[in-house]
């Protein structure tokens, strides 16, 4: 009884470190976009910069600018790589419409006691046990304390 009531928090906990997951995957990429297109730039600033200077060797920007394309590249197979892996998690992250029929049950539980409906009658329409409706009258009363 105890685990059945356990297993749709456990959905929704897994649900949201699954999202919390994506979301770091997603600062990670920004942050490697951001400097791809910082390594882009001094790029096309150093061919600028060669094409103004009458001997191209002159200040040694050839090498800068193979150094330059080499970390871009590098960095263009870093980014592929991390969005491919989170289309791999986007893809594995369940669908809140697919989890556990009960879910709804308690989402349907949580709106009525929003709602003002007493715990009788909470207990009755979602089939939930005195334990849990009281549960989700304490929680409720926090939240609307806050």
């Amino acid at each position: 009884m105890l685990t059945e009531s356990l297993l749709p928090w456990l959905a929704i906990v897994l649900a949201i470190l699954s999202f919390a997951g994506i979301f770091m995957m997603l600062s990670v990429l920004r942050k490697q976009q951001h400097q791809h297109s910082q390594l882009q730039q001094q790029l096309v600033q150093l061919q600028q910069q060669m094409q103004q200077s009458a001997e191209p060797d002159t200040f040694g920007l050839d090498n800068d600018i193979q150094e330059v394309r080499a970390g871009a590249l590098a960095l263009g197979r870093r980014i592929q790589a991390i969005e491919a892996r989170l289309d791999e998690l986007a893809e594995q992250q369940p669908n809140p419409d697919d989890l556990e029929p009960e879910r709804r049950l308690y989402s349907r539980a949580v709106r009525m006691v929003e709602l003002g409906a007493d715990l009788d009658e909470i207990m009755r329409e979602c089939e939930l046990p005195r334990a849990e409706a009281e549960l989700l009258f304490s929680l409720h009363q926090q939240k609307a304390s806050r």
